[in-house]
């Protein structure tokens, strides 16, 4: 079913960086996993208070829990934007930024913040409440798994999330009613950045930001005799953190689909990509040329767009026939 075909080089921009800090693998392979350990450590220390806290009634527990939800997804925009006006300040943009201004404040609270109360209603009609009562200290739980089991659910986790998004995006790029009435609104930004990750209906945002993750943390549940919570906030803040630097107006070194193994993917099975924008797989230009076109590149990630040929680079380069 893999159909790529060749690609004939325009002119590419020249991406050169005012200092080598911007390009050092190691550096955005420290960065990139110590926010990501960092915030989902605070994250599951801040639940483990709430739903060990015994004066905290039901709901309000799940109210607190989304709100941390949307401190963490936040604090990812707050901490890219800073690491693009400071680390990545040299690194030549994509585009101009977002092609419509977003009212940030109200998208917020209209949206988000919804979104993730209906999402804590809908895992704890999935999950039930006893899945948040064996919450333990996330020091704890950080060496509940061996690292083998760390890996190999990550693997697992960031497989089904990358099918389950492809799946779902697809599917409302190719219903034109759904398309028009749950999806449009975030293709008004044909040109992105940060502020594209507000441009969404309540609808899009549970699709593909929630269930995406609701469906990538099942085969765990499954698969597990005991899931510590502290590992399943990992694996979806990975995810969050990637797709919302999906979304900046330029290539983000710290934004790597595999971030554990990022150098040596980079290194290695990267460099198999053609074309070759994709060997340091760069998710901005990915995700930059899904917005221009409006079609192809329906992965949060190249993998599943290169497996069904339904790729497509725009941005510097001329698109296949």
């Amino acid at each position: 079913m893999r159909s790529i075909k060749k690609f004939k080089h325009k002119h590419i921009v020249s991406h050169t960086p005012k200092n080598k800090m911007s390009e050092s693998a190691s550096l955005a392979w420290l960065i990139e996993n110590g926010i990501v350990l960092s915030i989902s450590y605070a994250k599951s220390l801040v639940d483990y208070k709430v739903v060990t806290h015994t004066g905290i009634p039901d709901l309000l527990r799940s109210i607190l829990v989304s709100v941390s939800n949307l401190a963490l997804i936040e604090c990812i925009l707050i901490l890219q934007y800073v690491l693009i006006r400071t680390v990545y300040s040299g690194i030549e943009p994509h585009s101009k930024g977002a092609s419509r201004p977003v009212h940030v404040a109200s998208c917020t609270l209209t949206v988000h913040l919804p979104v993730n109360l209906i999402s804590m209603t809908v895992a704890t009609l999935i999950f039930g409440t006893d899945g948040m009562d064996t919450v333990s200290h996330p020091a704890t739980e950080a060496f509940a798994w061996s690292s083998w089991e760390w890996a190999a659910n990550y693997a697992l986790y960031r497989m089904v999330y990358d099918v389950a998004f492809y799946a779902l995006h697809f599917t409302m790029h190719r219903l034109p009613r759904v398309y028009a009435m749950v999806h449009s609104t975030h293709h008004i930004h044909r040109s992105t950045d940060l502020t594209t990750n507000f441009q969404f209906t309540a609808v899009d945002l549970f699709v593909e930001g929630m269930l995406t993750n609701f469906v990538a943390m099942m085969p765990i549940l499954l698969v597990n005799d005991y899931v510590p919570y502290f590992p399943l906030v990992v694996f979806a803040t990975y995810a969050e953190w990637y797709q919302i630097g999906s979304h900046a107006h330029q290539r983000i070194p710290a934004v790597t689909a595999l971030p554990p193994i990022a150098p040596i993917y980079n290194s290695t099975l990267a460099k198999r990509f053609r074309p070759t924008c994709l060997r340091t797989h760069d998710a901005v230009r990915f995700h930059a040329d899904h917005h221009k076109k409006v079609k192809g590149n329906y992965g949060i990630t190249p993998w599943m767009d290169w497996l069904f040929g339904t790729m497509v680079i725009e941005t510097g380069l001329k698109k296949a026939e």
